[in-house]
């Protein structure tokens, strides 16, 4: 009776251990199934995230080379007008030179006047001419400054007057420089000033060039 208990006990264990050893690799199987399902879904999505990173990177990249080309097309264009404008600027350089070059003393007629804005009182010097004298290319006089500056001086050492506003007009020709000259005392006559003439006995201009070579200050 017990040796029968016991294979039956016996039996019993061994159908159970059966049983387990069979369940056992189906739940091991199973969680291995699930492992990969869960590893292939986040390689997916990991996947997905580095496509949109090289998406935005390319993206990124497109549009620092746009900006980059619009850049140096504008550097480009910049440089032309540089270059443009420096060939412009030596061109009307080398052309002021030959000007000079080529310039010649001539015979100037000329004329100052002198006023205080406060008086009524205009000093205007005769209609007088020098020889050896330069226009400048733009039709300047040159060192005209220093003729206006003769009349300046000559007004503060004779009249003791040294608010005299002085200017001097100058003409290559004769004629025209008499009719300016006319016009300017017309013109201060109608606004009201009283001319004083300066003549030639009393003042003239000297050639401020040659006085300037012999040392001697070109206002006086």
């Amino acid at each position: 009776m017990n040796i029968r208990h016991n294979i039956k006990y016996i039996s019993l264990f061994i159908s159970l251990f059966l049983m387990m050893s069979f369940v056992a690799p189906q739940t091991s199987s199973a969680v291995s199934e699930s492992s990969i399902a869960l590893s292939a879904d986040s390689a997916s999505v990991a996947r997905k995230k580095l496509k949109e990173k090289e998406k935005e990177a390319a993206k990124k990249a497109r549009k620092t080379e746009r900006y980059e080309k619009k850049r140096a097309k504008k550097l480009e264009k910049e440089m032309k007008n540089r270059e443009k404008k420096a060939e412009k600027a030596r061109k009307e350089i080398a052309k002021y030179e030959a000007k000079m070059a080529a310039l010649q003393p001539q015979r100037v007629y000329l004329f100052g006047g002198g006023i205080n804005f406060l008086d009524s009182v205009a000093f205007v010097t005769d209609l007088q001419y020098l020889d050896s004298l330069y226009i400048e290319p733009d039709g300047e006089l040159r060192e005209s400054y220093a003729y206006s500056g003769q009349l300046k001086f000559y007004l503060e050492s004779t009249y003791e007057l040294h608010d005299e506003t002085c200017a001097v007009y100058y003409e290559v020709k004769e004629k025209k420089a008499q009719k300016r000259f006319e016009k300017m005392k017309a013109k201060l006559r109608k606004r009201g000033y009283f001319i004083h003439p300066v003549l030639k006995e009393s003042f003239q201009f000297t050639n401020a060039s040659k006085k300037e070579e012999e040392g001697t200050f070109s206002g006086q």
